[in-house]
């Protein structure tokens, strides 16, 4: 019976245990975790959008490094509400080509970054050879939260 209790115990902790970090968007009004991915996909990816205001491509570039994300790279054609020219940034780098491309060379770090689901920005996460709408995970503007985060066997089988 102790045997039988104890590998019980020992089931359900590695069962329930988190110990697997994931890459996870949640919603932020709920905390619900709506996507789950394995970090070796996204080692680098990016996210386009459809600026608000001023109605252009914008796309941010990242890399987890140490279960963090590193903004390194942005590329927008006109600056608007929200789009740094670099002097907020310590060390970033500001380049215009001549097609217009604003590219904005930084290396900023973050343990969460949040999109809120645009209703015409069509915010698309860009991995491997694979994108992800996030409209299709979330209802428009829902925060969409994208950090790193150690999970269960039980989450990860029961999926987002």
């Amino acid at each position: 019976m102790k045997r039988l209790i104890a590998i019980l115990t020992i089931l359900i902790i590695i069962i329930f245990f988190p110990f697997q970090s994931k890459f996870i968007i949640s919603n932020g009004n709920t905390d619900e975790i709506v996507y789950l991915g394995d970090l070796k996909d996204y080692e680098t990816f990016y996210v386009s959008f459809i600026h608000s205001v001023n109605r252009t491509p914008v796309r941010e570039y990242y890399k987890i490094v140490n279960d963090k994300f590193i903004s390194y790279r942005a590329e927008f054609y006109s600056y608007g509400a929200g789009m740094s020219d670099g002097s907020d940034i310590p060390n970033s780098k500001l380049t215009h080509s001549e097609n217009g491309l604003v590219e904005l060379e930084l290396n900023d770090e973050f343990e969460k970054i949040t999109y809120y689901v645009g209703t015409i920005a069509n915010h698309t996460l860009h991995f491997i050879d694979k994108e992800l709408m996030l409209s299709d995970i979330l209802e428009p503007q829902s925060p969409a939260v994208f950090h790193i985060k150690k999970v269960s066997i039980y989450t990860i089988l029961r999926g987002a």
